[in-house]
């Protein structure tokens, strides 16, 4: 008979990982996994970044266009290494940085949160890293013709 139990043994539980991987609380390297537009519950625009560890670990971080949105985008660009003129989401993608979070409560529930982003982030993949690394961003247009790419 087959049923649910199927392949399941004491050492097969007692080995099994607790949870899903979470953010630890204070610092944690890094890289930007996902960044789209959406809409905060208030009907305001607002971006929501991703950010993941390398043990699959994620947790997302939003910038709602408020008094603080420029406030919050200079933060994660300071700590991401993002130029402050590369406004091409496809480029934060897989750029590493330092997510600073605290215990938090969402429905109810204890989770971690991002207290803030620290600066200082290389921005760039750690060696060994699996992760493709971000394309160099464009650099602002300083009117010589040798911009063109070949």
């Amino acid at each position: 008979m087959s049923g649910f139990m199927d392949g399941v043994t004491p050492q097969g539980i007692s080995e099994a990982q607790n949870g899903y991987a979470k953010f630890d609380i204070g610092e944690n390297p890094c890289f930007i996994e996902n960044v789209k537009e959406t809409t905060a519950k208030s009907g305001r625009p607002m971006l929501e970044v991703t950010f993941r560890k390398d043990n699959t670990a994620e947790i997302r971080h939003y910038i709602v266009d408020n008094e603080w949105k420029l406030a919050n985008l200079k933060s994660l660009m300071e700590a991401f290494a993002i130029p402050f003129n590369c406004f091409d989401y496809a480029l934060w993608i897989h750029r590493r940085g330092i997510v600073v979070t605290r215990e938090g409560e969402y429905n109810g529930n204890t989770r971690p949160e991002v207290w803030y982003l620290k600066a200082g982030g290389s921005g760039k993949p750690s060696s060994g890293s699996s992760h493709k690394p971000p394309q160099k961003a464009r650099q602002a247009d300083d009117h010589f013709d040798d911009d063109i790419p070949f």
